[in-house]
């Protein structure tokens, strides 16, 4: 395929491998923002973090309750 401009690779790095944490306590799912240095501003990776953190939650039938939190300030 023959391009006029060649596109550019995107090499996106990203400062946390865990954007969101995600545990099980007594039938509450503790969904937690993490990323403290950015007081926990969301990018795109996070977004989609979040979104399969809410998921899981959804389809575990043992979940009762969903608390959104953030870690840090």
């Amino acid at each position: 395929m023959s391009y006029l401009v060649e596109p550019q690779q995107v090499n996106i790095v990203y400062e946390t491998d865990e954007p969101v944490t995600y545990e099980v306590i007594d039938n509450v799912a503790w969904i937690m923002m993490n990323r403290p240095g950015f007081n926990n501003a969301q990018n795109g990776q996070m977004t989609y973090a979040l979104d399969d953190a809410f998921v899981k939650a959804t389809n575990d039938d043992d979940v009762r309750a969903i608390v959104l939190g953030g870690n840090g300030k």
